[in-house]
């Protein structure tokens, strides 16, 4: 599935819903419950039962005041997930992330669309990745 057609697929409908699926043991919003890989994959599939169109993925925490997380941690939380989870799911995958080295192995694994919440203002190399690979 590519970008352009995860999009027409929501052409017309009133919202979109998107499940996180949050892989952080500091996790403020499910207090780190989805760590490990077997309850992270059977959250996220239970998203997508309930009826999510886009399965989010994360593994460092936004919480004001949390750690920085490197990259090479970011990935060990989320590449075990995304290879996992995308191949049985018809959806886009979303990772959120700041690097772009993570969202760059995502891509190569199957994520459809970043989540940076920096826009791109953390690592300057994100915006170019995307135009090249978006």
């Amino acid at each position: 599935m590519s970008f352009r057609s995860a999009i027409s697929m929501f052409a017309g409908k009133p919202f979109i819903v998107m499940g996180i699926v949050n892989v952080t043991p500091d996790s403020f919003y499910d207090g780190g419950v989805h760590e490990s890989l077997e309850n992270a994959y059977r959250h996220a599939c239970r998203l997508r039962d309930e009826g999510a169109d886009i399965i989010d993925i994360g593994g460092a925490s936004s919480r004001p005041g949390a750690p920085v997380v490197s990259p090479e941690v970011e990935l060990q939380r989320i590449l075990p997930l995304l290879k996992r989870f995308v191949k049985g799911f018809n959806g886009p995958v979303s990772i959120d992330t700041t690097w772009s080295t993570v969202a760059e192995a995502a891509i190569d694994e199957g994520a459809l669309w970043i989540n940076d919440i920096s826009a791109g203002r953390y690592d300057e190399k994100m915006a170019g990745l995307i135009a090249d690979r978006g």
